[in-house]
C-alpha cells in the first residue's frame, strides 16, 4: 500500500456504498458511524479470508450480482498479493427468467461465472424447471468453461417445510403433477421430497447443485429429523454437492461448534461454505437467536450497541475461522451487499471535542493496523480542513 492522503473536503462519494446504500438507510451521526462500523467488519471478514487461504492454500469466493461486485480482486484498485484472494462466481438471485440471467451476463464481467437461483420453490412444473435448465445450459452451459455453472435453492429448510404442508392443496397439488411426470406415484410421506432430487439427478452432469440453510437451523432440535433427510437425500445419497450456511449470529454458546460438526458428522463429501452480510446493522438484528441461547451465554437478548458489535467481528471471526479450518469439507465464502474498496469516505465529521476526534483517530488507525494487506512501514495520512486543519499520521509498525 502507498501513502494515502484523504482530504476530507475532495472526496468523491458517487457510486460507493455510502452514497447508494448507506445514505438511504442512515442519516447524521449514524450514518457516518456504520460507514465506518462497516469498513471495521469488512477488514475482519478479509482477516479471515486471508486466514484460510494461508491455511488451506484455496478458496472459493462468491459475490452477489444484485450490488456492485465487491473489488478487491481488481488490481488496478488493490495490490493484495495474493493469487487466491479473487471472485470466482457471482449469484444471480431470482434468476427465475431468462430475461434476468441476459442482463447479469450484459452487465458482469465475463471472468465471472454464475450461480443462479433459477428453479422457482413456488412454480414447481416442468417447463419452469426442466425446460427452463434445458435454455440455460444451451446458452451458458455448455462449453469448457461455462458461464453458468451452479443452481442454488435458497433456504431449503424452509422450502421444504412449506412443501410438506399437506394441507395447502396448491402445493401439494403442484408438486403431486410434477412427480407425476417422473411417474412417482403419490405417498403423503415423501411427496415433497421429489422435486430436489430428481431435477439434481437429471441435471448433475450439467450443473452443480447448491442448498442454503441458516446456522440457526442447527440449533433447532425440531429440526433435526428435516436435516438429517436432507444430508441423507440430497447429499450422501443424492446429487447435490455444495452446502451454504448463513452465519446470522456470532454468539453461539459453543463457539460454532454444532455448525461445523454437523457437516462433518453428517455429510459424507459435501463442500460446505459460509455466507457473510458485509454491512454492519447492530440496530436491526438480536446479539442471539432467541432467549434459551442468551440464557446459555450468560446473558439476556438485546441487540449490541455499536461498540459490542465492534468487538464482537474483532473476536468472534477469529475463534470461527479457527474452527472450520478443522472441516477439510470447507470451501469458501459468499460475501453478500457488494463494494469491496469503495464503501466511500464520511465527508462532514465535525468534532465537537478533542476527544472525539482523538476516538475516531483511534479506530481508523486500528482499521489500518488490522488491515491484512498492509506492510510495515505503510502509513495514511488524513487532512481536515474544517472547523480547523487537523492533519495526522498512522504508522503500520
Amino acid at each position: 500500500m502507498e501513502n494515502t492522503i484523504q482530504i476530507i473536503d475532495t472526496i468523491d462519494n458517487s457510486n460507493t456504498l455510502y452514497e447508494n446504500v448507506l445514505k438511504k438507510m442512515y442519516s447524521g451521526d449514524l450514518l457516518n458511524t456504520i460507514l465506518i462500523s462497516t469498513k471495521f467488519l469488512r477488514l475482519g471478514i478479509l482477516n479471515t479470508i486471508k486466514g484460510f487461504i494461508e491455511s488451506e492454500k484455496s478458496i472459493y469466493i462468491k459475490e452477489f450480482s444484485h450490488v456492485p461486485a465487491m473489488i478487491y480482486d481488481d488490481p488496478t484498485q488493490f495490490n493484495y498479493s495474493i493469487d487466491e484472494l479473487k471472485t470466482d462466481a457471482i449469484i444471480v438471485k431470482e434468476a427465475f427468467n431468462l430475461s434476468k440471467v441476459i442482463e447479469a451476463d450484459n452487465e458482469i464481467s465475463k471472468k465471472y461465472s454464475f450461480v443462479l437461483e433459477a428453479l422457482h420453490t413456488n412454480n414447481v412444473t416442468k417447463e419452469s424447471w426442466d425446460d427452463y435448465l434445458d435454455k440455460i445450459y444451451t446458452i451458458f452451459g455448455d462449453g469448457y468453461n461455462p458461464r453458468v455453472q451452479k443452481i442454488v435453492i435458497e433456504d431449503v429448510v424452509t422450502t421444504l417445510k412449506n412443501w410438506s404442508d399437506h394441507t395447502n392443496e396448491y402445493t401439494t397439488q403442484m408438486i403431486k403433477k410434477y412427480n407425476k411426470t417422473y411417474k412417482i406415484k403419490y405417498n403423503i410421506n415423501t411427496f415433497w421430497q421429489e422435486p430436489l432430487y430428481i431435477i439434481s439427478q437429471k441435471y448433475w452432469n450439467k450443473f452443480s447443485f447448491v442448498l442454503t440453510i441458516n446456522d440457526y437451523d442447527l440449533y433447532d432440535e425440531s429440526k433435526v429429523e428435516l436435516l438429517n433427510l436432507i444430508a441423507d437425500k440430497y447429499f450422501n445419497n443424492g446429487y447435490f454437492d455444495e452446502i451454504v450456511i448463513k452465519i446470522n449470529y456470532f454468539y453461539w454458546h459453543d463457539n460454532f461448534d454444532k455448525i461445523v460438526n454437523w457437516s462433518m458428522k453428517n455429510l459424507r463429501s459435501a463442500l460446505v461454505s459460509y455466507r457473510f452480510n458485509t454491512i454492519f446493522t447492530n440496530t436491526e438484528k438480536n446479539r442471539y437467536y432467541d432467549d434459551d441461547e442468551a440464557s446459555k451465554c450468560g446473558d439476556i437478548q438485546r441487540k449490541n450497541t455499536i461498540d459490542e458489535e465492534l468487538i464482537m467481528f474483532n473476536t468472534q471471526l477469529p475463534i470461527f475461522l479457527k474452527k472450520i479450518t478443522t472441516n477439510p469439507q470447507t470451501y469458501g465464502f459468499e460475501l453478500e451487499d457488494g463494494y469491496f474498496g469503495k464503501e466511500g469516505d464520511v465527508t462532514d465529521l465535525n468534532f465537537n471535542s478533542n476527544e472525539e476526534f482523538e476516538t475516531y483517530k483511534e479506530i481508523t488507525c486500528k482499521m489500518l493496523t488490522m488491515s491484512p494487506f498492509i506492510n510495515t512501514n505503510d502509513r495514511i495520512v488524513k487532512i481536515f480542513r474544517d472547523p480547523l486543519k487537523k492533519i495526522w499520521v498512522c504508522l503500520k509498525k
